[in-house]
């Protein structure tokens, strides 16, 4: 009884290793590395965010660093130049300042440390790295009074103040209208070859974040940029906002809003960016090239 029992042990191992583990293993290893690519794209989006919370909180202005932030400003990367663990912040004017995300050596070099400051932070962990600003770039907008990122919203941005040198004295970034975006390169790998179309791979990675990430993938029509992904973000559903607070079966008597916009209906999967504002050469890298024909992985927020 024990040698038939090891002779059936024997034979159904030798069965099992011929089988595939997983019928859909090669599309899963696909879809992880999707995943992975988004992974590092919103930390990297991260580290520039607490970048520019702290420029525009003013924390840099008495140490050679930007001292506001303003519209058009852009924080990416630059291996050339660094290494991947570095951020660099240009103005408009092309002044560029690093900002040392990873503590080295005794220098003390971290966030906002130009030259070993005291208030140098460790804000990258060990193994993390940057993807270069050749394929991966945040932009800053700062929308001018009276307008606003909506189809009929005849965005703009807004001017900076400036003394009779062209230095500029005060930022025009307030806290209202004031937006992040990033946006990076789709790899080659994901980009099918016959229509230039992105993988469903990539898109499912994407699918599987929650809302409030605000992410997805954006594609040139030929008249306007396409988002596609999931985002909450207010003017995409501003105007159907507006419609619904106008219509009197949600409001009072006194016309006052009884029955508030639903949170559901906020939650979308496609956006069409203003055309009057991202133009079809708004997505450049460091370089000032255009990086987002076959796609761009892109996210939106304010800070």
């Amino acid at each position: 009884m024990y040698l038939l029992m090891l002779l059936a042990t024997f034979i159904s191992a030798i069965y099992g290793y011929n089988l595939s583990p997983r019928a859909d293993y090669d599309r899963d290893v696909i879809r992880k590395k999707a995943m992975a690519m988004v992974y590092k794209f919103m930390f990297q989006e991260d580290a520039v965010h607490k970048v520019l919370v702290r420029v525009s909180d003013g924390d840099y202005q008495n140490m050679g660093l930007p001292a506001w932030v303003g519209p058009e400003d852009q924080v990416f990367a630059d291996v050339k130049k660094m290494n991947d663990t570095t951020l660099y912040y240009r103005e408009t004017n092309g002044t560029e300042n690093p900002f040392y995300m990873r503590e080295k050596g005794g220098g003390n070099q971290g966030a906002g440390a130009k030259n070993g400051e005291e208030d140098a932070k460790n804000y990258l962990g060990a193994g993390r790295h940057f993807y270069d600003g050749a394929e991966m770039v945040t932009k800053i907008i700062c929308l001018k009074d009276g307008t606003e990122l909506t189809a009929d919203g005849h965005a703009e941005n807004c001017m900076m103040t400036v003394d009779e040198e062209g230095h500029v004295t005060q930022s025009c970034c307030r806290s209202s209208g004031r937006y992040m975006v990033t946006y990076k390169k789709i790899d080659a790998r994901f980009i099918n070859r016959i229509h230039r179309g992105v993988s469903f791979d990539f898109y499912s990675a994407i699918v599987k974040r929650p809302y409030t990430d605000n992410v997805g993938i954006i594609l040139w029509d030929g008249h306007n940029w396409q988002f596609n992904g999931k985002i909450t973000f207010e003017p995409v559903y501003a105007e159907d906002e507006r419609e619904w607070n106008s219509q009197s079966e949600h409001q009072d008597a006194e016309g006052k809003l009884v029955e508030p916009y639903p949170v559901r209906l906020r939650e979308r999967s496609t956006w069409t960016l203003p055309k009057d504002f991202f133009k079809e050469d708004y997505f450049i890298n460091n370089q000032g090239k255009k990086i987002c024909a076959d796609g761009c992985l892109f996210k939106i927020r304010g800070f």
